[in-house]
């Protein structure tokens, strides 16, 4: 072979090299575009369907679904002889109070009920945990923290009017969830969920009788946290088209943070743990 045959061989390979990792270098580029892309619109989904401030409280961070607005807890009593003042927080038409109230939020849903002009009614988003339940089990060696969730599907049971309260015989049948379904660009968490619905039930509420769907997410945050979201929502056959309220709750839920951390005793008396109720 001639030099110069030689040297034409050899500028062919080094074009072809440069070539094929030109192409190596654009693939990657376009793959890492493509993945920032599916993220920033992930993103937007995010903040097109979740409220910009985050709730804290009990190591939990939650971010409402658009149109909810945390409900405020009632104040403390004025004295220690004084009992508390009522949680407003929960509709009225609960006739029990769900244990372990931490955060309420409300909505208002657009409805279209035949042969009737209410145009709205409200929705309710309630988050309930166990950490009470450690806080008294240090004057009270009786609470057992671990039954929290027994007791909530009990109050809900009770309050809705729609089923029995589960039990061995007839449990109550969940749907177990794995969030998110596909890219996590959040950490997963298992949950389960379960619908109470009976279109021959209504609630009334502002003097009105409509129907009401309750849906009861359970999430088991490791060995000691129990956290109950309870979702109270007219029935998807009275809510209008253009309301779609499970688009929200379920990207909170995704969203949603919390801690396996229990309450600590401290020298002369339990521990409280801090809630900045407002978020930040």
């Amino acid at each position: 072979m001639t030099r110069p045959t030689m040297t034409a061989a050899f500028l062919l390979c080094l074009l072809t090299a440069s070539l094929t990792l030109l192409g190596c270098g654009s693939q990657a580029y376009e793959e890492r575009l493509a993945a920032s892309t599916a993220y920033f619109s992930y993103r937007q989904q995010v903040d097109n369907l979740l409220e910009s401030r985050t709730w804290t409280s009990e190591g939990i961070t939650f971010r409402p679904p658009k149109g909810f607005a945390e409900l405020p807890p009632p104040p403390p009593a004025p004295d220690e002889n004084s009992p508390p003042p009522p949680d407003k927080r929960q509709p009225a038409f609960l006739t029990s109070k769900l244990p372990g109230l931490v955060g309420a939020w409300q909505a208002q849903m657009r409805v279209e009920i035949p042969d009737s002009d209410v145009e709205e009614l409200p929705a309710w988003i309630l988050i309930c945990t166990n950490h009470d339940d450690y806080r008294q089990k240090f004057d009270n060696p009786t609470v057992i923290p671990a039954d929290f969730m027994d007791h909530v599907i009990k109050a809900l049971a009770d309050s809705s009017r729609v089923y029995q309260p589960s039990s061995a015989i007839e449990p109550w049948q969940f749907a177990e969830v794995r969030s998110p379904s596909g890219t996590a660009y959040v950490p997963r968490k298992d949950y389960d969920w379960i619908l109470l619905s009976d279109p021959e039930m209504t609630y009334e509420v502002d003097r009105r009788k409509a129907r009401y769907d309750f849906r009861l997410y359970r999430y088991f945050v490791g060995q000691n946290i129990q956290l109950a979201l309870v979702t109270i929502v007219p029935s998807d056959d009275i809510l209008a088209r253009s309301a779609r309220p499970y688009d929200g709750i379920d990207m909170a839920i995704e969203q949603m943070t919390a801690t396996d951390e229990i309450p600590r005793a401290q020298a002369g008396g339990p521990a409280a743990v801090p809630s900045s109720g407002g978020g930040f």
